[in-house]
């Protein structure tokens, strides 16, 4: 049935009506769909500011999405470098730096004492250097931006310790908690595996004096030690590595009394 001259107006302001309404839905389904982080709604947009949500990557390139898959509630920060845990994988994360040559200098090493001496340690690929934006400096707390106050950034994607890991070092508080707490939450067979584990060390240390620069390692509740931090041992200086050598020599004595 045709429209009448009179009505003919009016249905032709609504047909305007309804075109620019499906147009503006179709911009608003898009930027949900997007959001800027590629998540799937605004719903998550506002869980994703809070650090609840992984931005879902849209390119195999972490330079483009690290930033996005990161827990801004869980950041551990040393004097040079913070670390990040995944948010779509707790079993990785990124260790991010401001200066090239200690994100560099820290894998190389650590490749190569991997490759000589058979340690384990957490960086899985080299690092990257990336430019973060706003969010992600809107999102870290005021500790964290003072480590790393530049917005080009080195990213060096790393593995997790896991679950229960302890950090060891030879300060003698530091070293009855870790070991009382492997003495009561050890898995079967982690004495066995940690004596090796130490006596390994205590050749590492030999090989490579300049550890002793802020000794420390991890070790899980199956006795396997990690090798952390393994810049510091280029760092410049004397290196006389005889008391950490006897902090692990009697480290070795106090499991075999006591697990």
């Amino acid at each position: 049935m045709m429209a009448s001259s009179t009505h003919r107006p009016l249905v032709q302001a609504a047909v305007c009506a309804l075109a620019v309404y499906c147009i503006a839905s179709l911009f608003d389904s898009q930027n949900d769909t997007q959001n800027g982080y590629g998540l799937r709604s605004s719903l998550d947009a506002k869980e994703y500011s809070r650090g609840l949500v992984a931005r879902v990557p849209t390119t195999e390139d972490p330079d483009s999405f690290w930033y996005d898959d990161i827990r801004y509630d869980e950041t551990k920060c040393g004097r040079f470098k913070c670390f990040f845990t995944s948010l779509s994988d707790p079993a990785k994360g990124y260790l991010v730096f401001v200066r090239k040559d200690q994100a560099w200098s820290g894998y190389n090493f650590s490749k190569r004492m991997e490759a000589e001496h058979g340690i384990t340690q957490f960086y899985s690929d080299p690092p990257f250097q990336t430019k973060v934006p706003e969010s992600f400096r809107d999102g870290i707390s005021e500790v964290v931006r003072k480590r790393l106050w530049s917005t080009n950034l080195w990213v060096q994607p790393s593995r997790t310790a896991p679950e229960g890991a302890q950090v060891f070092k030879c300060f003698r508080n530091s070293k009855v908690l870790t070991l009382e707490y492997l003495r009561k939450h050890a898995h079967e067979g982690c004495k066995e595996r940690l004596l090796e584990g130490l006596a390994n060390t205590i050749t590492f240390v030999k090989s490579v004096p300049t550890l002793i620069n802020d000794f420390q390692f991890m070790v899980d509740l199956d006795g396997n030690i990690y090798q952390i931090d393994l810049d510091r041992a280029n760092r410049p200086g004397f290196a006389d590595p005889t008391r950490v050598i006897t902090c692990l020599e009697h480290t070795i004595n106090s499991v075999k009394k006591s697990m």
